[in-house]
């Protein structure tokens, strides 16, 4: 009785730990500046949904509806701010943290507290917008969470099951790129599943189709296909970066990353194979962790690498204590167990030249939140709308600039955002936009992205000849 006891206060007191550690980070994080673009559009695009836009039809955008929805009916309760906004952020990275906690816990709540710890960490440096891909990583995590209780527990939870697949298609709505790696999790589950558990599955799986069938039919078919594929086919070649990348830290996370892939796949394959433990649902990790890496190389710097490092990384140590308690059980103990030992030394070295890129962002945070070193970003507000900007004198800039546009413009008139340089569509200050919400917009290009905006054929003149007011900015 006493050892139980004393285990569950162990496990208190670690999880007790990792919160203490990550809830300053997370303070930080909400106060942060903006992402002009990247944040900026989800601010403003949920609000076009609301006035009967539709995402690819009326406005560009990469990913899948499913975020832009769920931003949409968050803001018709609460108001569309910037706060509210990053509340849905931090929710999904709780959800991240929680999900793997449940899966990692048949480790030992060591083990759990550690991958909940990295995975926090990782996903907190990363800032706290509400982007579509952690909001995808969550209801992965979290489908995969519910499935593996069902599979750990005694009797049919086939509800479990089926919640599971329902989560597990709504991160596809969210970004149909993760489709790979959930469908290959999937498989697995499926062929370790009973007869009625995978109908349940693949019943909750269905949500993809029918919510992309419902996307299609709003957007229409033509558009959907052309901001989905084309879009992303013709800007790859502009937003990619060299491999490896250049930056020391960068190529440390990513190869942490990788590592984490092949650990958790070797782990899983074996564990199933001896029919010992979650060995399905560590290969269902493995290869939904697979399915990231795409997220990781098609952009290799640091933000890119650690969105796929969430979950790569995060369960590396569930991957190798698998890996420590396979080689403690074979035949060949000793030199089983003297490789494992070799690869999580040499895991400790790539994990400490690594450790600046998600460390230094996330450290800053932590600091600021607690008031150990002073934050210069500063609030811009405007009729209930705000923002964070990176200081005082943008804060400043920012203000005249609303001022001018309110001096030239009426309510209803369209207003066009945009760089100082149309030529090279980079970059957006979307977030103006946002705080615009009397004007509308004049484009379908609220992002700019290379080779899409300023393709040959592309619209962006003819939306910029309908602008009543034209910011520029630099």
């Amino acid at each position: 009785m006493k050892s139980v006891l004393s285990s569950k206060r162990g496990a208190v007191a670690a999880f007790a730990l990792v919160a203490l550690l990550l809830a300053p980070v997370a303070a930080g994080a909400r106060r942060a500046p903006v992402w002009p673009m990247d944040e900026g559009s989800l601010l403003v695009y949920p609000q076009l949904l609301r006035h009967g836009e539709q995402p690819h039809r009326d406005f560009e955008t990469l990913y899948g509806p499913g975020n832009l929805w769920l931003l949409d009916a968050t803001y018709s309760v609460a108001r569309p701010t910037f706060g509210v906004e990053r509340t849905v952020g931090l929710a999904y990275r709780l959800a991240i943290v929680a999900a793997i906690a449940v899966l990692v816990w048949p480790a030992g709540a060591p083990v759990a507290a550690g991958s909940a710890l990295v995975a926090g960490i990782i996903a907190f440096a990363l800032g706290l917008p509400a982007f579509a891909w952690l909001g995808a990583l969550a209801l992965a995590l979290a489908g995969l969470a519910g499935i593996a209780t069902a599979l750990r527990a005694t009797g049919d939870h086939l509800k479990r099951w089926l919640a599971g697949g329902a989560l597990l298609g709504a991160a596809v709505v969210f970004r149909l790129d993760l489709a790979f790696g959930v469908a290959a999790a999937a498989l697995v589950l499926l062929a370790d599943g009973r007869p009625v558990e995978r109908r349940r599955l693949l019943t909750g799986l269905a949500v993809a189709p029918i919510a992309y069938a419902v996307h299609i039919a709003r957007a229409g078919p033509r558009a959907v296909a052309r901001g989905m594929v084309g879009d992303v086919l013709r800007q790859s070649p502009g937003r990619r970066l060299p491999l490896p990348p250049h930056r020391l830290e960068v190529a440390a996370l990513l190869g942490l990353a990788v590592t984490g892939v092949i650990a958790l796949v070797a782990a899983g394959t074996w564990l199933r194979r001896n029919r010992q433990g979650d060995g399905a649902v560590v290969l269902a990790l493995g290869l939904l962790c697979a399915g990231t890496l795409p997220q990781a190389v098609q952009r290799a710097e640091a933000s890119h690498v650690g969105s796929a490092a969430v979950v790569c990384v995060g369960l590396l140590p569930l991957a190798l204590a698998n890996l420590a308690r396979l080689a403690r059980g074979s035949r060949g103990r000793v030199s089983a167990l003297n490789g494992v030992v070799v690869v999580t030394a040499a895991v400790v070295v790539v994990a400490a030249l690594a450790a600046p890129a998600i460390l230094h962002p996330a450290l800053g945070y932590g600091e600021r939140s607690l008031g150990l070193i002073r934050s210069r970003s500063a609030a811009v507000h405007r009729d209930g709308r705000w923002v964070v900007v990176d200081d005082r004198h943008q804060a400043g800039e920012l203000r005249a600039l609303l001022h001018d546009v309110d001096a030239v413009s009426r309510p209803g008139q369209r207003v066009f955002v945009g760089p100082a340089n149309l030529r090279r569509t980079n970059y957006n200050d979307t977030f103006l936009y946002a705080l615009l919400p009397e004007l509308t917009p004049a484009s379908y290009f609220l992002e700019m992205n290379p080779g899409s905006a300023n393709r040959r054929g592309s619209r962006l003149a003819s939306d910029l000849a309908t602008a009543d007011v034209v910011v520029l900015t630099t």
